[in-house]
């Protein structure tokens, strides 16, 4: 019996760093200063997951592009500043890496967040160059739950999807 290949595709938010709690805070802060009061159950049902063109759109409605990105890049840049001292990545990140490397195993980060938050995120864990394929927002059309960016990942690792495991 052969073993098939198989693949890793990483989310980043809550799996590469423990960023959740500081994207709530920064959320909370951008809802603040936009007027905008939401609650845990509708942060979880229309925030969370979600791709910054969903969510602001649920927050705010129909609202031009312009005002989206200005939207979107406030609220990032207000959770990167937030984030900044606290960056390091969960338990085990790095040597759970290096065994992938040795061992040949594939992987990706697999993301709808800004490719300004990756890069940010792989720089403060001095990870720039481990990651040979990123996927991020520009890459997600249907943020999760849809597995368009775990899809389009396995394909850019050339693997069929049954092959590869989403952390």
């Amino acid at each position: 019996m052969s073993l098939q290949q198989v693949g890793v595709l990483f989310d980043m938010d809550g799996v590469l760093v423990d960023s959740n709690p500081y994207h709530k805070i920064a959320l909370q802060e951008f809802c603040k200063r936009h007027q905008k009061f939401l609650s845990e159950e509708e942060l979880i049902r229309k925030v969370y997951g979600r791709t910054n063109k969903d969510w602001i759109t649920n927050l705010f409605g129909n609202i031009s592009q312009e005002t989206l990105t200005q939207y979107a890049n406030e609220k990032e840049a207000l959770f990167r500043e937030i984030y900044e001292p606290h960056v390091k990545p969960v338990d085990g990140l790095t040597d759970f890496l290096n065994e992938l490397i040795e061992n040949k195993i594939p992987f990706t980060i697999s993301t709808s967040a800004p490719s300004e938050n990756v890069a940010f995120t792989l720089k403060a864990l001095a990870l720039e160059n481990v990651f040979p394929i990123i996927l991020d927002e520009r890459f997600v059309n249907k943020g999760k739950p849809d597995p368009e960016i775990y899809i389009k990942s396995a394909a850019a690792i050339q693997l069929p999807t049954s092959q590869c495991w989403v952390i």
